[in-house]
């Protein structure tokens, strides 16, 4: 069996000059190194690109797209997704970072099990890297697991394109990640955690503000009402669930 699969990582950036340097490195210093990252430049006006283009100098598995306008996270992810080369395809935002065995862990239990799609339990830092609090997760997750709140970190997935072709995700909506997962959910049984322990971290922002929490809201409203047609009763219910494991992950 092939244990040395390619693994498209795919990392849209605008203005990430602050940050993209360490989420670079955490990709590029992975122990699993049969890596591509694309790295796709969405109109950047600071020294992002810049610092993209040093690490090409050094690093041949770095490749960069820019954008010729903004076009926003999810259009991005999917210029990415359609020029990638790897059986697998993961996702890590230019601010974030992984652990530098996640890849080697999450791919070989992927081919061990079978697993087509997994994710990983993360943490939260701040601005300045200090861990907030850790992410939990079930050991796996269906279909209606995941209407009841995304449990999938998008820094943590990871999903194989011999089972789900070059999925991309939709961009109709602020939840794009969410509602893809629940696409591939649709396809196969369960998604499963491949760890104990968190393998990532997920940065959080001081102007991050109960306004774009609100946003987000109404976003899963819509997702559960008008794309995925649950009816009134059963998007009532989901939604409840997403509000309730919200604050639980909060205060608890």
């Amino acid at each position: 069996m092939n244990t040395n699969h390619l693994v498209s990582v795919i990392m849209p950036a605008f203005n990430s000059e602050k940050y993209i340097k360490n989420s670079i490195e955490s990709v590029l210093n992975q122990t699993y190194k049969n890596i591509e990252l694309i790295v796709i430049d969405d109109g950047s006006s600071d020294k992002t690109i810049d610092i993209i283009e040093k690490f090409q100098l050094l690093d041949k598995r770095l490749i960069l797209i820019k954008n010729n306008s903004n076009l926003g996270v999810a259009k991005s992810r999917n210029i990415g997704v359609k020029n990638s080369k790897g059986r697998f395809i993961a996702f890590l935002d230019s601010d974030d970072l992984w652990d530098s065995k996640k890849l080697e862990i999450q791919i070989k239990l992927m081919l061990t099990n079978n697993w087509s799609f997994t994710y990983t339990l993360y943490r939260m830092i701040d601005h300045k890297g200090n861990i907030i609090k850790n992410i939990k997760a079930p050991k796996k997750l269906n279909y209606a697991d995941l209407l009841k709140t995304c449990y999938i970190g998008c820094l943590t997935a990871v999903y194989d394109t011999e089972v789900f072709g070059r999925f991309l995700m939709p961009t109709s909506n602020q939840r794009e990640d969410y509602l893809t997962w629940l696409q591939l959910l649709k396809i196969i049984p369960h998604a499963f955690r491949v760890s104990n322990i968190p393998l990532a971290s997920y940065r959080i922002h001081p102007h991050q503000s109960s306004r774009k929490k609100l946003s987000m809201a109404m976003e899963n409203w819509k997702i559960y009402k008008n794309i995925e047609n649950l009816g009134t009763a059963r998007a009532i219910y989901y939604f409840l669930c997403y509000a309730t494991n919200g604050l639980i992950r909060k205060y608890f």
